[in-house]
């Protein structure tokens, strides 16, 4: 199944029973996310830094390998923020999901933008209080930029679904 497809099955809750349960599952799965952001938060400094330090590796040694010098300690960082903005976009995402479902389509993204920041200012409160690490504004505007990317992005998988629809309607 492609992943248009999949999106597709989420976006109209044909894998649900009823409309009920398909919100139930957003709800629940949007909260399981923001838990997940959450328990990021609370790692102490040298545990988040190893989980980023993974992937920081092989990206470094593939660029590395191409002849395009770059330090562990700049990927790393660099890895840190792209994982920030992921985080933050699977959650515009979910939220997407969730408010077009029983929202006015074209106000949805208001509450997305705002849950976003909310939790974006949450994430770095609880980091104040985990052991060596701080908070930081740009942080907050970096998770702000992945909320808006993931509605960016569920506004294009909208879209193809749109056309995908109509699509059917016509030729059918």
């Amino acid at each position: 199944m492609s992943c248009i497809i999949i999106f597709q099955k989420l976006l109209c809750a044909g894998i649900f029973m009823t409309k009920k349960y398909s919100l139930r599952f957003f709800i629940g799965l949007s909260i399981c996310w923001v838990g997940i952001i959450f328990a990021n938060s609370v790692l102490p400094a040298d545990v988040s830094k190893n989980l980023s330090n993974i992937p920081a590796r092989l990206l470094t040694n593939i660029l590395n390998s191409f002849t395009i010098d770059i330090h562990l300690v700049n990927m790393n960082a660099l890895v840190r923020k792209i994982a920030h903005a992921f985080e933050f976009s699977v959650e515009a995402i979910l939220l997407s999901i969730l408010f077009t479902s029983f929202s006015k389509f074209k106000d949805f993204f208001i509450y997305v933008l705002f849950l976003g920041l909310f939790t974006a200012s949450i994430d770095e409160y609880i980091q104040l209080f985990s052991k060596g690490r701080g908070s930081e504004v740009s942080d907050i505007l970096i998770d702000f930029a992945g909320t808006i990317l993931g509605i960016c992005i569920f506004l294009i998988f909208k879209g193809i679904f749109n056309l995908i629809k109509k699509f059917k309607v016509r030729t059918f």
